[in-house]
């Protein structure tokens, strides 16, 4: 939008009324010679003298400032605010994004429970249940093997699993990828174990009617970790499949 400003006739005005007066007064003198005619045209002359002076006090651009405001007032009725004045870098910026929350670290239950589930869900079965009782009794057992550490079953009601590490970084996860890794040893068409091989811990993770889970770790006196999970109902049955409904 073009803005033109309004046409300044103030200037023209001084000295077009300046000029024309200084032609009146030699034309009065000329054609008043008396007295009286001299002491007005003498009154009149001084008068104009000072006029320039009134004009010249205010200055031009004082005079131009008025304009000027009634310029930008009626620009300020027609062009919205936020073209008027000027924006800073900073309000172009989007507003920031709220940070994510840090998540609180996986206690060792969801560890073990999230770890067995990610295999059950990979083959399709449903997920196991934390079940306290099953926690409980892993617990017991697996103080009971803090003096030695010795892989021995307790051969209780429940399906069970057991692991040793020798050393104390050995976690939840890491006890179930290595069960887990067995299965390479199932084979499906004989439902069996390969020769010579283990494949059992797997075959409990994996039986679809089990389903509630509990389990514990402890530090050996000896040195490492002993992990234990416990499975209800029990898995490994003979002769059964266990993907079998």
């Amino acid at each position: 939008m073009h803005m033109t400003s309004l046409p300044l006739k103030s200037r023209p005005l001084v000295s077009l009324f300046h000029s024309r007066k200084n032609k009146q007064i030699s034309q009065t003198t000329m054609e008043l010679p008396n007295t009286n005619t001299q002491i007005f045209t003498l009154f009149i002359f001084l008068l104009f003298q000072l006029v320039p002076v009134v004009f010249t006090f205010p200055n031009i651009p004082n005079i131009i400032n008025p304009l000027r405001a009634i310029t930008q007032m009626q620009a300020q009725q027609i062009i919205p605010k936020h073209y008027l004045q000027p924006q800073s870098q900073s309000q172009f910026r989007p507003p920031p994004q709220p940070q994510p929350q840090p998540q609180p670290p996986e206690t060792e239950q969801q560890q073990f429970l999230n770890a067995h589930n990610k295999v059950r869900a990979h083959v399709g079965l449903t997920p196991f249940v934390w079940d306290d009782t099953l926690a409980s009794f892993a617990l017991s057992w697996a103080n009971r093997r803090i003096p030695d550490c010795r892989m021995i079953h307790s051969f209780g009601p429940y399906g069970e699993n057991i692991f040793w590490g020798g050393r104390d970084h050995w976690t939840a996860e890491d006890a179930v990828r290595l069960w887990v890794k067995e299965h390479r040893f199932y084979d499906r068409r004989t439902n069996a174990c390969l020769p010579e091989r283990l494949c059992g811990h797997y075959t409990q993770i994996v039986w679809r009617n089990s389903t509630k889970l509990g389990c514990a770790r402890v530090k050996c006196s000896t040195g490492g970790v002993f992990i234990m999970c416990n499975y209800d109902p029990p898995g490994n049955i003979m002769d059964r499949n266990p993907f079998a409904p």
